[in-house]
């Protein structure tokens, strides 16, 4: 195998050092960027190493100025982490730009449209992240990339909005809880 060929396949040399953004410590808060959609850049864009699907909302996908009509059918659900079964909406491809100031990689990517109330506008997959030859830093809370002239770029996680998200999760969570207790409730009267 020639230097390029082993290149294309293992991706360039990352190096963790030094952050250039301030970081509380000790911290638990996943890897939350702001990633540019088309023209647009999304916040609350959660990095998942646990998930195999691509997600975006669907109060996310109607500020991109997408609708319905640009879905395509899915007839599966997927299964959430309590076990429940949430039917998508649809999918849809999208053109993602990873980037950080200057050049960065492009990429055409194929959600799955939910619409439920949910703290995060995507998440971000396995697949992707390996697609885009990613190497993450949790305890940095960002991740290296491959860009498309084969050198390496780094886009930073916002702690601040990695922990808002967190809260509204434990909220949302509080709220279903609530409803599912009024639930059973109701079937044991």
């Amino acid at each position: 195998m020639t230097a390029e060929e082993k290149r294309a396949v293992d991706g360039p040399k990352m190096i963790f050092g030094e952050v250039s953004q301030p970081i509380q410590h000790p911290h638990s808060d996943p890897i939350v960027l702001t990633i540019k959609f088309g023209l647009m850049n999304v916040r609350r864009v959660l990095v998942d190493t646990g998930s195999t699907t691509d997600l975006i909302t669907m109060d996310c996908l109607k500020q991109l100025k997408y609708c319905l009509e640009h879905l395509e059918k899915l007839e599966r659900p997927l299964v959430e982490f309590g076990g429940s079964r949430v039917c998508p909406s649809g999918t849809i491809v999208l053109p993602v730009i990873f980037r950080e100031k200057g050049n960065g990689r492009t990429l055409s990517v194929h959600f799955t449209v939910v619409d439920i109330p949910f703290p995060y506008n995507i998440i971000m997959d396995l697949p992707l992240i390996n697609k885009v030859k990613a190497v993450i830093s949790t305890h940095q809370l960002l991740i290296q990339y491959e860009k498309e002239d084969g050198k390496v770029g780094i886009l930073y996680g916002d702690q601040k909005i990695s922990r808002e998200c967190q809260v509204n999760s434990l909220k949302m969570g509080a709220v279903g809880s609530e409803r599912e207790n009024e639930s059973w409730k109701r079937k044991a009267e």
